[in-house]
């Protein structure tokens, strides 16, 4: 097994992204006006996964955290297991991001909103729920390990 210090490191670097990531979702979202319920969906997700990793976060720069990370080869693994849930729900969430964005008009007041005559949105909304799915499924996955960690 790799040294302790080194995964939690490697976990801390992905959670930086992931926070960037799930801030301008959240932050796009939230921009949308008149939002269709899928566009609300995404913001709720985004920022509940946004505040779940900014907590993970703190956990793991706690120096107390740390020690018991480097003691325990239990809590080590734990660590090491929550990279692969993380890295796929960053990845969903950079999936959302773009297909969002291509249905998205700017109002020209700083906010967007979804074209009435963007018919392929009405498509799209499959895919995004789809990828809403997805994503909850993930993120059930990273709160069990995470559950272990932060407390």
């Amino acid at each position: 097994m790799a040294d302790p210090l080194s995964i939690v490191a490697g976990v801390i670097s992905i959670t930086g992204a992931a926070i960037q990531v799930a801030k301008s979702l959240t932050d796009l979202a939230t921009s949308v006006k008149n939002a269709p319920t899928e566009i609300a969906a995404i913001q709720k997700e985004a920022q509940t996964f946004y505040n779940l990793i900014l907590s993970l976060e703190t956990s793991l720069k706690d120096p107390n955290i740390v020690a018991v990370v480097q003691q325990d080869a239990n809590m080590t693994r734990t660590v090491r297991d929550i990279k692969n849930p993380l890295d796929h729900c960053v990845d969903v969430l950079e999936k959302i991001e773009p297909k969002l964005r291509s249905h998205l008009k700017p109002t020209g007041d700083g906010n967007w909103r979804v074209s009435n005559m963007d018919v392929k949105w009405y498509f799209m909304k499959s895919d995004i729920t789809g990828l809403l799915a997805r994503l909850e499924s993930r993120k059930a996955t990273l709160f069990g390990a995470l559950h272990l960690v932060v407390l």
